[in-house]
Parts: structure tokens; sequence; C-alpha cells
């Protein structure tokens, strides 16, 4: 009888080790999936912030080249307000330099609108305050390139920002 209990001890000891390593397993395995679920999470945010600030870039450039009366295009200020949401949910240290790109963006389309305010003799406006505009245009062109590459660096895996 003490050999049988000594058996049904070791045969409880066992299962109840084999239960605890296969729960412990499972949970580990739980804990790592999640991880590179997050991961990729935070890297399709990455790339999706890169494109807006891209096709921002683009919509920039054809809008300066263009003339006094062409209009911000409506593209731009939906997607400074995607980069705000998603960096809002996924990034929230990187919200405050989303936010003043947003804002040098606004600056610039102000200045471009204001630089025509000389009257030519013919009824039309012409250029006049260019100083504003260089200024608004050369703080956009700091700010965008300085996102772009936090988006690099992050996107070649510095995702530990919050």
């Amino acid at each position: 009888m003490n050999q049988n209990a000594t058996l049904i001890i070791t045969n409880v000891i066992v299962l109840i080790a084999a239960l605890g390593g296969a729960a412990i397993g499972a949970l580990l395995s739980n804990r790592y999936a999640l991880g590179q679920e997050n991961r990729r999470k935070k890297r399709e945010v990455i790339e999706e912030l890169y494109e807006l600030a891209y096709n921002i870039q683009v919509e920039i450039d054809a809008y300066l080249s263009g003339g006094s009366l062409l209009e911000l295009p409506g593209i731009i200020p939906n997607s400074l307000l995607r980069m705000r949401v998603l960096t809002d949910l996924y990034f929230r240290s990187f919200t405050s330099r989303v936010k003043e790109f947003s804002i040098i963006v606004s600056k610039l389309a102000h200045a471009k609108r204001s630089q025509y305010n000389v009257p030519d003799g013919y009824g039309h406006l012409a250029k006049g305050n260019t100083d504003e505009f260089d200024q608004a245009k050369e703080a956009y062109t700091k700010s965008y390139t300085k996102l772009m590459e936090t988006l690099q660096e992050l996107a070649r895996g510095s995702t530990d920002i919050t």
C-alpha cells in the first residue's frame, strides 16, 4: 500500500507539472503572438503615416507651383486629420510632431495667399510680401524632412515610440 500511495502521488505530481508546463507554454506563446501582432500593427501605421505625409508633400508642391487663385487641395486637411488620429491612437509621443507639421502647413497656405497683396494697376493682385512666404516654405521643408526622417527610423525597427 505504501508503494501504491507513492506511485499515485508521483503520478499526480507529474500530471500537475505537465499541466503547469503546458499552461505556461500557452501563456508565453500567446504573449509572443500578441507582441508580434502589436509590432505588425505599428509597422502598418508607420507606413500609412509615411504615405500620408508623402501625399501631402506632392499636393503642397502642386499647390505652390500654381497661381494665386489656386486653393489648398482638400486632401491635405483630410490627410493631416488622419495623421493626427493615427498618432493619437498608436504613437502618443509623436502627436506633437504631427500637430506641428499640420500648423506649419496651414501657415504655408496662409502665407501663399497673403503674398498676392499688391495691386498691379490692372485690377489684379501681384506678388508683394514674399518674405513671409519664403519663411513659411522653409519651415515647412524642415518640418517635412524631420517628420519623414523620424518615420523612416521607426520603419527600420525602432518601434519603441509609444
